[in-house]
């Protein structure tokens, strides 16, 4: 399988990554991890963010499996075929968690958002390599905590 050439990048803290794919405009995207909002507790917000987080989650992984669809359109169809189920699994989980974050009074866009999972996976260049840098993805967020001092 060839590997996809992108130029589609940026820098975060020494560390090349894939850009971010697009966002709403309600989405205010973060690019370190202190932007985030992060509540330590069952209150109200908290809830509200840990949902929206899951939601982000969700999104980032539908867009990773889309993405891998579009560069590697010479994998076996079976592989193929997959990915495009998960794209469906995904979709359906990130709808069933919006529902929820509504139904509890909150709304997309409530909190800053990263995409580091897909910034990260997607910039593996083999397909079947994907699976584990979304395993290692750990390891890279603990590199770019410590170079924030």
């Amino acid at each position: 399988m060839p590997t996809p050439i992108t130029t589609d990048t940026k820098v975060i803290r020494g560390v090349t990554v894939r850009r971010d794919p697009a966002r709403e405009p309600c989405f205010k995207v973060a690019q370190v991890h202190k932007e985030m909002h992060d509540y330590g507790d069952m209150s109200p917000a908290g809830r509200r963010e840990r949902l929206h987080r899951h939601m982000h989650n969700e999104m980032q992984n539908l867009e990773i499996a889309a993405q891998s669809l579009s560069e590697f359109p010479d994998a076996p169809w079976e592989l193929r075929l997959q990915l495009a189920r998960q794209c469906w699994d995904e979709t359906r989980h990130t709808q069933v968690v919006y529902r929820r974050l509504r139904e509890i009074g909150g709304h997309k866009g409530e909190f800053p958002v990263m995409n580091y999972e897909y910034g990260v996976t997607c910039s593996c260049g083999s397909l079947i390599g994907r699976p584990g840098f979304t395993r290692r993805r750990c390891t890279v967020s603990r590199r770019l905590a410590l170079r924030a001092g």
